[in-house]
């Protein structure tokens, strides 16, 4: 006669098999790690994303505001009213209150119109006389993309360094600012410029390259009799 199984006996057996078969509850060290690992790197990456898009439309929304404060004081700068300007005061031709050049440059100088700002700010000190003050914004402005704000920024430099009888490093400037013309405008202005200071200077090799470069770039143009007398003065032909 067969024999029955003993129903505690199988029972037992199938709750050894299930326990055998459950995932341990205790993680390896090494795979804890590993997934501590991971999941870090997941939020890290998250606060990148998230601060990469921040960054970006905080950035948008203060362009916008600095080209705004920008184009409200802009009359008060081309009528020649500096003081005004670079402090702010009220728009004859609006009315309305305008924020100071001083103040866009300061506030907002990370981003382009606030290096215009800048340029601007420098270029009213200089009408004023104010060489120190005007130096600190051409430095701003000097960090623009835009190679119109970066070239005037440099001319801005020159002018501050010519003032303090800095001959040479005011031509040096000035070339600079040549080369940036040579896309945009007044290459052959910011050279005659540069000439002009390092006959200052006493250096005459200098002073002729630049003096012969214009006359060879364009002997008929506004710039090319006074580079022409530059070359005579310092005792060469035009040959």
């Amino acid at each position: 006669m067969a024999t029955q199984p003993d129903i505690k006996d199988s029972v037992e057996i199938e709750e050894t098999n299930l326990e055998a078969s459950e995932t341990p509850s205790i993680l390896p060290e090494n795979v804890k790690k590993k997934i501590i690992y991971i999941g870090g790197a997941v939020a890290v990456l998250v606060l990148i994303v998230f601060g990469v898009f921040f960054y970006k439309s905080l950035q948008a929304e203060k362009q916008e505001e600095a080209s705004l404060a920008l184009s409200r004081v802009q009359p008060l700068y081309e009528s020649g009213d500096y003081l005004k300007a670079l402090d702010g005061g009220v728009v004859p031709s609006s009315g309305k209150q305008a924020r100071g050049l001083k103040a866009i440059a300061t506030e907002y100088k990370g981003t382009e119109p606030g290096k215009l700002a800048a340029l601007y700010a420098g270029n009213a000190l200089v009408q004023q006389n104010n060489y120190p003050e005007a130096a600190t914004y051409f430095a701003i402005a000097e960090g623009a993309d835009a190679e119109l704000t970066r070239m005037g920024a440099l001319a801005g430099q020159a002018a501050v360094k010519d003032k303090a009888g800095q001959y040479k490093e005011a031509a040096q400037l000035y070339t600079q600012a040549a080369e940036l013309a040579e896309r945009t405008g007044n290459k052959e202005f910011y050279q005659l410029s540069a000439a002009l200071l390092y006959e200052k200077a006493n250096d005459k090799n200098e002073a002729l390259k630049l003096y012969r470069e214009i006359v060879a770039s364009n002997e008929f143009s506004e710039f090319a009799g006074d580079a022409k007398a530059g070359i005579l003065r310092l005792g060469e032909s035009l040959e």
